[in-house]
Order: C-alpha cells, then structure tokens, then sequence
C-alpha cells in the first residue's frame, strides 16, 4: 500500500517444457531443430487506486517471454517476447 487507496503488486510466473530425444525426433512442428523443448517466463505489476469504497480501478502492465521449440539448442533462435497491458473498473456489490 502507498496510501490508504492505492496499492501496487508484482508478480511473475516461469514455465519450462523439455523432451527427451526420442518424443523430439518424433515431433515435426520443431522446424527441424535439434530440441523441441521451451520455456515461457513473465513478469508484471498492477496498480489499483480505490477512490470510493468498493470501486478498484487498476492499470496491470506485463512482459511476456517465449524461447520457441528451436530456441536453446536448435539452429535457429524462436525467442520472443512482448509487452502486454490492461486497464480494469471493479465495483463490488454486497448483499
């Protein structure tokens, strides 16, 4: 909390897929890479700002990162990532 009305949040997440050797070479998707394994990581924050009871308007801004089937150990380099955000309006209604 900075204030009685506004607070912030971090958070993250992180992923990982790996096959053995033998499901990769079975695999065609990879693109002929050597691995088909991938990782998925993020990282975010949200602020919320409660200007009357039971309303939250709040502003969520995340980076996202994908290193794609032929990324760590394939010929060629999947990685990508990108930046997403969200603006929310909550009112909260109880009996």
């Amino acid at each position: 909390y900075w204030t009685p009305t506004l607070r912030s949040s971090l958070y993250g997440f992180y992923g990982e897929l790996e096959y053995s050797a033998a499901a990769s070479a079975v695999i065609t998707t990879c693109g002929g890479a050597a691995s088909c394994d991938w990782s998925y990581w993020s990282v975010g924050s949200r602020t919320v700002w409660n200007p009357v009871t039971n309303l939250d308007l709040s502003v969520d801004i995340m980076y996202n990162n994908v290193d794609g089937a032929s990324g760590g150990g394939g010929t060629t380099d999947n990685t990508v990532g990108w930046l997403q955000g969200m603006v929310r309006a909550q009112r909260n209604f109880y009996p």
